[in-house]
């Protein structure tokens, strides 16, 4: 009897250290907080008669966060689906940049890192894009006095999770009177029934 009430006592004991060794290791992990929108600083920025809109990418935790991409995967025009035929993967600031560097960004602590969502320029808004794939239409896709849904998965090196967040943008046809604005933030849906 002695025995089965140690081993029990163990265990119980393990169970607790365990299971605080795992809540500290989840508190540590970094994360990335994402925002956006014109009063979040430098998320909308003007230059050279374009306007920027961008996510705003901030470091939560010490642990850099390495090879952020972000890709929509899925798009909604007053709440009507549209139909893309392709993951567009947009640009990190500063946009792409010439071969050896890569278009990915690491989160570091102190210094934000910025998605590129949408890009006004001439008086139409698009995706800048890494590479424009020829399934998409893209000087259709986004078209004055509507409301778009975007929807974004933000994603990193393998240790993190990624991020699905959804942006609205309410373009007006005039970049000074558009904005976007975070939605929400969720991990991805499991791809198992």
């Amino acid at each position: 009897m002695f025995l089965v009430r140690w081993a029990y006592s163990s265990y119980a004991v393990f169970k607790v250290e365990r299971d605080k060794a795992i809540a500290l290791e989840e508190r540590m992990k970094s994360r990335i907080r994402v925002s956006c929108g014109k009063s979040v600083d430098k998320s909308v920025v003007s230059a050279g008669g374009e306007m920027w809109y961008r996510a705003r990418l901030d470091l939560e935790g010490c642990t850099p966060v390495p090879d952020i991409e972000a890709s929509v995967t899925e798009l909604l025009e007053d709440g009507e689906k549209v139909l893309l035929q392709e993951y567009l993967t947009l640009t990190m600031y500063p946009g792409m940049m010439p071969a050896p560097y890569a278009n990915t960004k690491t989160l570091n602590e102190g210094r934000p890192e910025f998605v590129d969502i949408i890009r006004v320029a001439d008086g139409m808004a698009h995706f800048p894009l890494k590479f424009y794939p020829r399934a998409v239409d893209h000087h259709t896709l986004l078209k004055p006095k509507h409301t778009y849904r975007i929807i974004i998965a933000i994603c990193s090196s393998p240790s993190n999770r990624t991020d699905m967040c959804t942006f609205e943008f309410q373009w007006t046809g005039d970049p000074d009177t558009s904005d976007i604005r975070l939605v929400s933030v969720t991990p991805p849906a499991s791809l198992t029934p």
